[in-house]
């Protein structure tokens, strides 16, 4: 549609490819960081991330006329300000970054030790 209406050079079009896949790239980056429990999904980072990566994308598909693209990442660039705004109101310091590492609280059942009955490998076979 814009292509049709504003005809663009081929020199935009490289350029607004290139932040197509930059776009993508700091989208997938972002997911595996939080998927490895590096950045918390809530985190401004993981959100500013998201907006700018989402933010690319969008001109990326407005200069190859891929008007669903284009909304579905102008819809992903409003969620990922509207976390921001909130962190920002809940968390003015910015201190909650990323997942806070320790162990798991003692009263979580998951979290006791189990006893491990085996054999003992290192000693002499017993004959009676």
């Amino acid at each position: 549609m814009l292509g049709i209406v504003l005809p663009m050079s081929p020199t935009v079009l490289s350029f607004a490819s290139a932040l197509g896949w930059a776009g993508a790239l700091g989208t997938v980056v972002a997911y595996a960081l939080v998927s490895q429990k590096v950045l918390s999904a809530t985190s401004r980072t993981f959100q500013a991330t998201n907006a700018a990566a989402a933010a690319m994308l969008t001109v990326s598909a407005l200069a190859h006329d891929s008007l669903p693209s284009a909304a579905a990442n102008v819809v992903w660039v409003l969620i990922a300000l509207v976390a921001l705004v909130r962190s920002r109101a809940t968390d003015p310091s910015g201190t909650a970054e990323t997942f806070e590492t320790g162990a798991v609280p003692a009263e979580d059942p998951r979290s006791a030790p189990l006893d491990v009955v085996a054999p003992d490998l290192d000693r002499e076979p017993v004959l009676a």
